[in-house]
């Protein structure tokens, strides 16, 4: 018998509550789960922008060691300059002006590097004491050494700190370098500060939407600062265990005030208790909190000091909108699974209550869709929709009647970013209608034309076998979508940093596996492509062990920055060198993970170091060698007389000092009055002194003395001292005396000569009877007529054997000048006969058969029809004679000039000999302990002794080449023009290095000219000198000479330009180069440029000056020489 069951209501009661019972528990085991994948995902968002600007920080600052390390080389180590004044700082009694001294001379330094972004600019002594800070001037002499590990470091262990410290002043990102004279003595430290708002400002350019604050620990800051300085440090709002510098933003450095939306979120720091990162554990931190502008997050990242030790924080602080994303996922996935809980329960219940009506089951239904927290739709077959939920509706906009019985795929699928596909060929519809489900990233078109991304998962909808539609779920997925494009953005960017860094950047792990490069190292070593995984050592270096020297090792076991200079490609015959500095990568422990290793080619400024150590050495080879005598002096004292004093005067300097008055008392009684009175009008300004006298040596001999003395006023513009330079002119007196007795002599008799021929026939024969000079006459065919005495006695004969002679009957076969006595008459006769006087240099010779020189006048008489000519015969041999000491007391000028010069080029010789005796001695040095140690081989010897060798070959080269200059000249020769010009350079190239001056000199074709190449390299020097000392003293901005070559079918030049400021118009075109004519006052002696000339006209060519538009230019022009002109 059949019976119907029908539930009581306490059945339907129970059922209920154990279905509601469950409901719960699960829906509770859900929300335990969600809210830890909520926590996590926050968690490893923020991680990953505390990993971000972990790496960024460190970039920055490497970035920035690498640039104040390249500044100390260029303004401090590298400058001479400034290595002088802290040599003299080091002693106490010139300490104060040096101080004064060292601020004039990097003043403008200071400011270009302010413009840099460096705050403090601060020079130490080697005991650590305080020199001059260039930011706070009155601020010196306190002691640093323990309050500042960096000073105490670079004083004591003469090596380079970096990072940062806390200062008597302000804190900083510091670097701090041991300064070496050089000679390799200690002479202090530098320190170049860089303040937080520099790497504030570069951290801000990588994150831009961020904002950075430093915080320190207040154990380290207390007791360290100068008193003043503590009201301009004050608590963190939310930890007084933390300090910030400069909140009131009093310095002028200080980086802005912090954004209401950054000081919410510290505020809201203050109020979550204890941080955790600030518990005393070294650690970096990462922080949300919720504000009223949202959710906001603050990154904590460690800074260390130079000594290693924990000091504070970088912290920033910035919007974190993927919390916010992150907390609407939770939001959703707990509302979807409450609903699909709720769902399973209504489904259960349903299954007890299936006597509730159909239309209650939709109405429920309708609910759940409606709080579903993803969009949902329904599509029948064709496509159109037949329900949608309230929150689809919202995320496209539409209003649920514009939705139902519309083609969701033309309504909102079919946009631009998918060309306006049909719906036959949608992906999800053909993948439903397939019996597939789809679940993908698509694009949705809002109402409003916005394009969305969502994630949509669509499910067929079966009817038995026959598919009758679909339902869709989507999620709008957009902020999420934009975030991950950031983040990707980021990492690009930091990449294309890595990449575009001009250094060499290895990554390497601790077991030195390279683990990345950039583009620079892949260039460098492409033979070991690719450079992942391998060992440093044996990509780089190619070795089998790591290199001894090897700076990642040190970084890996101190954890400190290291720096080494290595050959390259390797040890073996380098071609170059490399700088490395390597930097440590620590991990959340604190302990080196990885090493970060810049190189740097360095070839260049290691080949600069060492020609300039060469000039230096070379310098120090020569001594002065001046015969002029320089002196400086007050009204009553005498401040420096040159040595050359002791051996002119022939007494000591000393006495000179003891009594001023003695220079002048050596003068020679009978010019004592004279040069009295000269000294007088020259102190009282009315003219200055320049006058030839004699003095009295201490041995009784007399000498003949050139001195000029000038006045120079001081800043009052009275006279303060005078200047003067004296030379002894002795023998050129002598000479000038001789050859003016000569003149004299020579022009009274020609004029008394004269004077009787213009009186009767019987004076006229008296005239030529008493003749000191030899007069004949001869007729039309070379045959002597008559003779006077004077000639007789000349060619030592009687007058009568004279008479049917000719010249050639007395003189030899062959001329000096290479013509035949013949030839050379016949050209006489010749020119005579054109009414031409013809004078000429004859040898005849005499009784013994020796040759005499002669100079030979002839002349046509005034006898039309007779034909015969005029002879004066006159004996020149004591004229060549004195000619030639002329020459050679030139010579011995010119020659007096080269030593001169030796004065200004013994720098250039020392500078290039430094670094190769510097050389010597390091090999010499590394013998014996290699020695000591076992490792001398014999292939260790002799690379050592070749190399030794190959630098005394470069230094006895050198010397040779200065000897070669400085020898006296010889025979003419033919030499190229442009050759010796660029040999002279060569030779003072060091001394031009010294002075930062440039010489451009132009390319030019084969140009030879004939002369004595030694004298034209004098004149060159004298001229380049000349423009060195000029931009020296000027200090125009173009501190550069050019050389120029200008050539031609005939003649060829050169033309020498400086920028200093050019020669004053009263000197040119001529009078500049008149002997002791200067454009240098009481520093130059007026002889070089007269000299100059006077070599240049004796090769045949010219030397002429003018000024251009900012300096002036000298020009020498010489015929030019070609080999055929020698042949003929």
């Amino acid at each position: 018998m059949r019976r119907n069951f029908t539930p009581s209501f306490t059945t339907y009661t129970y059922a209920f509550g154990v279905v509601i019972l469950l409901t719960t528990l699960i829906w509770l085991v859900m929300l335990y789960l969600l809210e830890q994948q909520r926590d996590r995902s926050i968690e490893e968002l923020l991680y990953s922008l505390g990993d971000a600007q972990s790496i960024t920080w460190q970039s920055v600052l490497n970035q920035q060691r690498h640039s104040v390390a390249t500044w100390f080389e260029e303004y401090v180590q590298e400058n001479p300059r400034t290595l002088e004044l802290m040599d003299q700082a080091r002693d106490r009694n010139q300490r104060d002006q040096a101080r004064a001294h060292l601020y004039r001379h990097l003043a403008d330094t200071y400011d270009r590097l302010q413009q840099r972004g460096v705050r403090q600019f601060h020079f130490h002594l080697p005991n650590g004491d305080s020199l001059l800070r260039f930011h706070q001037l009155d601020q010196y002499g306190d002691n640093l050494m323990d309050v500042r590990y960096s000073v105490k470091v670079a004083n004591e262990e003469h090596r380079a700190v970096m990072g940062f410290e806390t200062g008597r002043i302000v804190s900083g990102f510091r670097s701090t370098f041991p300064v070496f004279s050089e000679q390799g003595e200690h002479l202090g430290s530098v320190e170049l500060s860089l303040p937080f708002d520099t790497l504030r400002q570069e951290m801000s350019r990588l994150f831009e939407q961020r904002e950075f604050e430093m915080l320190l620990r207040r154990e380290l800051v207390d007791g360290v600062i100068f008193e003043e300085q503590q009201e301009i440090h004050a608590p963190w709002p939310a930890s007084d265990r933390l300090i910030v510098e400069d909140p009131q933003r009093v310095l002028p450095d200080a980086p802005p005030a912090l954004s209401a939306s950054s000081r919410a979120t510290v505020e809201a720091l203050s109020h979550t208790g204890a941080l955790p990162c600030l518990d005393g554990r070294v650690e970096n931190g990462y922080f949300s909190v919720q504000t009223p502008d949202g959710y906001q997050s603050a990154i904590f990242t460690c800074l260390f000091d130079t000594q290693g030790e924990h000091s504070g924080y970088l912290v920033s602080y910035g919007a974190f909108p993927q919390q916010s994303v992150i907390h609407q996922t939770f939001q959703r996935n707990l509302v979807v699974t409450t609903l699909a809980l709720l769902a399973l329960a209504v489904a259960v219940l349903a299954f007890l209550s299936r006597h509730y009506a159909l239309g209650g089951e939709r109405q429920r239904l309708q609910i759940i869709n409606d709080t579903l927290g993803e969009g949902l739709y329904v599509m029948g077959a064709d496509g159109r929709v037949t329900d949608v939920n309230q929150r689809a509706c919202e995320m496209l906009g539409y209003d649920r009647s514009q939705i139902i019985g519309q083609a969701a795929h033309d309504l909102f699928h079919s946009h631009s970013e998918n060309y306006h596909i049909p719906l036959q060929e949608c992906p999800f519809y053909e993948a439903v209608m397939a019996g597939q489900e789809y679940r993908q990233q698509e694009i949705f078109r809002r109402c409003d034309g916005v394009l969305i991304t969502v994630r949509v998962t669509s499910r067929p909808i079966r009817k038995g076998s026959e598919i009758v539609g679909s339902v869709t779920t989507f999620a709008d997925i957009t902020r999420q979508v934009e975030t991950q494009e950031a983040l990707q953005r980021s990492e690009d960017f930091l990449n294309a940093i890595f990449e575009s860094i001009q250094d060499g950047i290895s990554v390497l792990d601790r077991d030195l596996s390279i683990v990345r490069t950039n583009r620079w190292v892949q260039q460098m070593y492409p033979q070991s492509l690719p450079l992942e995984t391998q060992k440093c050592y044996g990509a780089y270096q190619q070795r089998e062990t790591p290199c001894t020297w090897c700076p990642a090792l040190k970084t890996l076991a101190e954890g400190t920055p290291q720096s080494q200079i290595v050959p390259w490609p390797g040890e073996q015959e380098p071609e170059g060198w490399l700088e490395i500095s390597t930097y440590p990568v620590f991990d959340n422990e604190g302990k080196v993970h990885q090493v970060v290793e810049f190189v740097r080619d360095i070839t260049d400024r290691i080949q600069v170091q060492q020609e300039l150590a060469c000039s230096e050495q070379r310098f120090r080879l020569f001594a002065e060698n001046s015969d002029t005598v320089f002196w400086v002096r007050t009204a009553d004292k005498i401040l420096y007389i040159s040595p050359a004093y002791e051996r002119v005067w022939g007494h000591s300097c000393d006495e000179l000092y003891e009594n001023p008055d003695a220079f002048w008392q050596n003068v020679h009684h009978e010019d004592k009055t004279r040069i009295t009175k000269a000294l007088e009008d020259d102190i009282q300004g009315r003219r200055p002194f320049d006058e030839y006298y004699r003095i009295v040596r201490s041995d009784n001999s007399v000498r003949w003395i050139h001195a000029r003395s000038f006045a120079v006023s001081d800043e009052n513009q009275g006279t303060g001292y005078w200047t003067g330079v004296a030379h002894d002119v002795t023998l050129q007196k002598a000479h000038e005396e001789t050859l003016e007795q000569f003149s004299l002599d020579l022009a009274r008799k020609v004029n008394n000569e004269v004077a009787r021929r213009m009186e009767t026939e019987q004076s006229y024969q008296a005239l030529v009877e008493n003749s000191p000079e030899g007069i004949l006459l001869m007729d039309s065919e070379c045959r002597f007529v008559s003779a006077n005495p004077a000639a007789a006695r000349m060619l030592m004969m009687e007058p009568q054997q004279l008479q049917g002679l000719t010249p050639l009957d007395i003189s030899p076969s062959q001329q000096p000048d290479g013509l035949s006595s013949d030839q050379k008459l016949q050209q006489a006769v010749e020119r005579v006969s054109q009414d031409k006087v013809t004078q000429l240099e004859w040898t005849h010779l005499d009784e013994l058969g020796d040759e005499v020189l002669t100079e030979v006048v002839i002349s046509k008489l005034d006898r039309e029809s007779s034909g015969c000519m005029l002879v004066l015969w006159r004996d020149i041999t004591e004229v060549r004679r004195l000619q030639h000491e002329r020459q050679l007391q030139e010579v011995a000028l010119t020659q007096q000039s080269k030593m001169a010069e030796l004065g200004n080029m013994m720098g250039a010789i020392a500078h290039q000999w430094k670094q190769p005796l510097n050389n010597i001695a390091l090999h010499m040095q590394y013998l014996p302990e290699l020695y000591e140690d076992g490792k001398l081989t014999s292939e260790e010897l002799e690379r050592a002794t070749s190399r030794i060798m190959e630098l005394l070959k470069f230094m006895a080269t050198t010397i040779e080449d200065f000897r070669n200059f400085f020898k006296p000249s010889g025979d003419l020769e033919a030499f190229d023009l442009h050759r010796s010009v660029v040999d002279v350079v060569e030779i003072i190239k060091g001394q031009l290095v010294k002075d930062t001056v440039t010489v451009n000199i132009a390319d030019t074709p084969n140009c030879r000219i004939q002369g004595r190449r030694g004298e034209f390299q004098q004149v060159v020097l004298n001229i380049l000198n000349n423009a060195r000392e000029a931009i020296v003293e000027q200090k125009p901005l173009c501190r550069e000479i050019d050389i120029s070559f200008q050539l031609d079918d005939s003649f060829v030049g050169v033309t020498i330009c400086d920028h200093a400021g050019g020669i004053p118009a009263h000197l040119l075109p001529d009078k500049l180069f008149n002997p002791f004519v200067s454009t240098k006052g009481q520093q130059g002696t007026g002889i070089g440029l007269s000299l100059s000339r006077s070599i240049i006209e004796k090769m045949n060519g010219s030397v002429t000056a003018h000024n251009s538009d900012d300096g002036a230019c000298f020009y020498i022009q010489f015929p030019l020489y070609r080999e055929e002109s020698e042949n003929e």
